[in-house]
């Protein structure tokens, strides 16, 4: 397995496309979308794309991991921790603080072991509080959480922060 920089190709987003629509905790992303995120970290096992990793800079401070996704047959093997130790490498260069949500608690311990503090929607800095708000006021967003979210008894999000070196 390898990790490379590097945008998805049309074929790859519309794949993870159709794997994300089935999962309740991955909300709001198209194909236009997946194919023109700059700052993804797609992992290869003999040259078939079996995860990714999405962040984008949100404000001066902060970048969101928008996505984190590894195909189900290739599960339980560190791909999940590999990305992210990646991603959050090459994103310490840039100074910027981490955020991202994640209700499932495999990710949410990755996180933890990748220094990640867990933390409540209370807990978090104004920016990011404000950031949430704007983010959520997209009706494909909203839509999707109905979708996925509506009928469900599932806690809210806990937001994972690193905060730069």
């Amino acid at each position: 397995m390898k990790i490379e920089k590097r945008e998805l190709s049309h074929k790859e987003a519309k794949y993870f496309y159709k794997l994300i629509k089935l999962t309740p905790n991955i909300t709001g992303h198209t194909v236009k979308q997946l194919v023109n995120y700059k700052n993804t970290y797609v992992a290869l096992d003999n040259g078939a794309a079996i995860g990714f990793c999405v962040w984008e800079k949100i404000s001066k401070n902060w970048c969101e991991i928008l996505i984190l996704y590894v195909d189900e047959k290739h599960r339980k093997m560190g791909i999940s921790n590999s990305i992210i130790k990646y991603a959050t490498a090459d994103i310490d260069r840039t100074g910027l603080n981490i955020f991202t949500a994640s209700r499932n608690p495999i990710v949410l311990n990755m996180l933890r072991k990748n220094n990640f503090k867990i933390a409540k929607l209370k807990e978090l800095p104004l920016e990011l509080k404000i950031f949430l708000v704007k983010y959520s006021l997209n009706g494909y967003r909203i839509s999707e959480y109905f979708r996925k979210n509506a009928f469900t008894k599932e806690k809210p999000f806990p937001y994972g922060v690193y905060y730069k070196k």
